[in-house]
């Protein structure tokens, strides 16, 4: 993080300004936390930086539970015209619990306002480039416009996004984590079943080939035309269902490869 950037002329460094002055004493946190937080300050330049130090603040709590959490490290670009610009790639804090990776965008709005649809866009365009581990989280003190809830809603990645006050971030980065570890579990559970029906069908298309064999063998002795007959339909079913089990059986493989990555 660009301290010097964010709060200019500030002796301290934003992180270690936060360290002494952040009022998380436990693992809980309530919303009153926060705004207790920036009322205690009175520095028009931080109070004007609220989304930088509900960032830190997001990230402590996260800490404080036991959650690993990275402030998104920010870079200087230059835009058209050469001007200065500073960009997370619309990304605030990062991290991981269990097998949840998580990326969150934390958004402090005036009470009067709503979340618009460009934040709910930015992180579902995030989100759409990373693996079904990945969970975005938009974290604020406002809801959303009715505009964004929309969006959010017909999105085909809506289960990968949740939206939620920061004082309940902790609790749903818990959830969403039990949430993967049990769809990882039915996952390697119908994985064991498939590779199971997968040796199955191998098993019975061996045993099937061989009697497809014999079949062969007795066909070409003398019969009359009506068992001869017989004996080649009898053939041609077992070649027919041969084929099939072993389409199935690749099919299985290939799913089988797939999820295991």
């Amino acid at each position: 993080m660009l301290y010097s950037l964010i709060l200019p002329g500030l002796e301290l460094s934003l992180k270690n300004f936060i360290e002494q002055h952040l009022p998380i004493s436990s693992t809980n946190v309530t919303i009153n936390d926060f705004d207790g937080f920036l009322k205690s300050i009175n520095d028009e330049i931080i109070n004007e930086r609220k989304d930088e130090l509900l960032e830190f603040f997001i990230h402590r709590f996260l800490l404080k539970n036991g959650i690993l959490s990275y402030i998104n490290k920010t870079f200087i670009y230059f835009s058209q015209g050469n001007y200065r610009k500073i960009s997370d790639g619309n990304i605030d804090i990062h991290g991981q619990y269990k097998i949840l990776f998580f990326l969150i965008r934390s958004k402090w709005l005036n009470p009067n306002y709503k979340v618009e649809v460009e934040e709910v866009r930015k992180l579902l365009n995030v989100i759409s480039k990373k693996p079904e581990t990945f969970i975005g989280f938009l974290v604020t003190n406002v809801p959303l416009s009715d505009y964004a809830q929309n969006e959010l809603e017909e999105s085909i990645l809506k289960h990968r996004i949740c939206v939620c006050y920061f004082d309940e971030i902790v609790d749903k980065i818990l959830e969403y984590a039990q949430i993967l570890e049990q769809n990882q579990e039915e996952e390697e559970m119908e994985l064991e079943k498939r590779k199971r029906k997968c040796n199955e069908l191998e098993w019975e298309n061996n045993f099937l080939r061989e009697e497809n064999k014999k079949l062969n063998e007795e066909s070409n002795e003398e019969f009359d035309e009506a068992s001869f007959k017989k004996l080649k339909d009898a053939a041609k079913d077992l070649e027919d269902k041969i084929e099939v089990q072993s389409k199935e059986i690749n099919g299985i493989l290939d799913l089988i490869l797939k999820k295991l990555g």
